[in-house]
């Protein structure tokens, strides 16, 4: 099948490095995976006493087999009470504020072809935003436009993360993975109470690595992993020199979709058809079509368009196209949460001809994020004098300090005429400083020119992205 697959998203914190201190690493109350049995806890002492997975081990140098085969999906603490849906929405409000506030500045910095998850950048920088302290922490809580306080902050990641994760009884639901993990360094010694919200809130466990002997193989193994978790949709997230012997932790999501459309476009219907690439050059792409009841709005300087996957359509596509051919620009800059959210729902269901390209978006380079965030507010977090992640370690020298140096990103998409997948991961590094009869006309949408597209649940934006000529 054509299919859809997104970001990569990488989180790196580094600082400069002395000798390691032996110090000790644990992770307990092994928390239950998919198959109901328990991920190995990491616990490490000392040098070669370490127990857990390392970077030298047999998988951690060689190559991963294509595709890899994902590992099962690690689950958070089952909640007695799961959180209320108003600290849910407020939770999706935040990831999508912070993805529009990204999607902004970094596409503007990247002509083309675009695609970020927002979600994947949520998880990962969530996890981290629970380690903050002091400045460090106000810092991130206005950049990811945090409204919750810890607390039900972290029930909120956890009521989602269990949602998305229970099995659905709808044989025709989408695929949807989302697993994290913190690759520690074997000497760090990390707090129980960041250990126990991360695994309990986020399902996330423990592998231990010898980043400071065996930065490079490190960096191949959560590389593996990523692209593992993602079935081979994200290779080298983390480019070198990502990893290197300052590196202390790694704390990582990737998010994997993969759902068919709810009604698939015919493929026969398929023909090669004009399309304005960047709004002023004509080029010929295959164009898909179908006729029938679709979510649909006119809001003025554009239409929106509702693609639901599966019966119970709880995972949409919707795509935002302008009026104007060279419309796009105006439109990414008119967007906040307050606009777009109520986009996302309450549409009417008229009968549409759609024509829509297929359209393919290919990774190259990770790009980095750190500038943007800094831009944004993000500070201390990036400072190796200032960054306050105390509630993940507290260092006993000022080489010892937390950091984080650098975000990567990366993104593939493939749309077709049965469905969409789609992949995200995201990792943040840490270390030391140092169909109904046809009774009426139907309405005209035709994807002729640059448009967004967004991937989302009736809350949360899993992915956004552009198209300015589909390949």
């Amino acid at each position: 099948m054509k299919h859809l697959v997104l970001p990569t998203l990488l989180l790196c914190a580094l600082a400069a490095c002395d000798e390691p201190r032996t110090t000790t690493t644990t992770a307990s109350r092994e928390p239950a995976t998919k198959s109901g049995t328990a991920t190995k806890s990491a616990a490490v002492a000392t040098g070669s006493g370490a127990t857990g997975s390392t970077a030298t081990s047999s998988g951690a140098t060689g190559s991963e087999p294509a595709p890899p085969k994902p590992s099962e999906v690690t689950l958070p603490a089952k909640l007695a009470t799961p959180a209320p849906a108003a600290d849910l929405a407020a939770l999706g409000a935040s990831h999508a504020a912070l993805g529009l506030d990204l999607y902004r500045k970094l596409g503007a910095e990247s002509p083309g072809n675009f695609a970020m998850s927002p979600a994947s950048i949520g998880f990962a920088l969530g996890m981290t935003y629970l380690g903050a302290r002091g400045d460090t922490a106000t810092e991130m809580k206005r950049v990811l436009h945090v409204t919750l306080e810890p607390g039900p902050l972290e029930r909120a990641y956890q009521s989602l993360l269990t949602a998305w994760l229970t099995p659905k009884d709808d044989a025709t639901a989408p695929v949807l993975r989302v697993a994290n993990r913190l690759f520690v360094e074997r000497t760090l010694k990390v707090e129980e109470p960041f250990l126990a919200s991360t695994r309990d809130g986020f399902g996330a466990p423990v592998e231990l690595l010898d980043f400071v002997g065996a930065a490079e193989a490190s960096r191949t193994r959560i590389n593996g992993w990523v692209e593992a978790q993602t079935v081979g949709r994200i290779s080298e997230l983390m480019p070198p020199p990502a990893v290197t012997r300052d590196t202390r932790l790694v704390l990582t999501n990737a998010l994997y979709f993969k759902g068919t459309w709810d009604e698939p476009f015919y493929e026969q219907a398929t023909k090669t058809e004009p399309f304005w690439a960047e709004g002023t050059r004509e080029v010929s792409v295959p164009t898909m079509h179908t006729l029938r009841h679709l979510g649909h709005r006119d809001a003025g300087d554009f239409a929106v368009l509702e693609l639901p996957f599966g019966e119970s359509a709880h995972y949409l596509m919707t795509i935002l196209l302008p009026k104007k051919r060279d419309g796009l620009a105006a439109l990414e800059a008119s967007l906040d949460v307050a606009r777009l959210m109520p986009l996302l729902r309450d549409l009417e269901h008229p009968r549409v001809d759609v024509a829509l390209p297929r359209f393919k978006i290919e990774p190259g380079a990770s790009l980095k994020l750190k500038d943007a965030l800094e831009a944004l507010g993000m500070k201390s977090a990036f400072d190796g004098g200032e960054a306050d992640f105390t509630g993940i370690h507290r260092f006993a020298k000022p080489e010892d300090r937390l950091y984080v140096s650098q975000v990567f990103h990366k993104a593939f998409v493939d749309v077709g005429e049965k469905g969409a997948e789609a992949a995200a991961a995201t990792a943040v590094s840490m270390a030391r400083a140092g169909s109904a009869p046809p009774t009426d006309q139907p309405v005209p949408f035709v994807a002729d020119h640059p448009f967004l597209f967004l991937l989302h649940d009736r809350a949360e934006i899993l992915f956004i992205g552009r198209v300015v000529a589909p390949k």
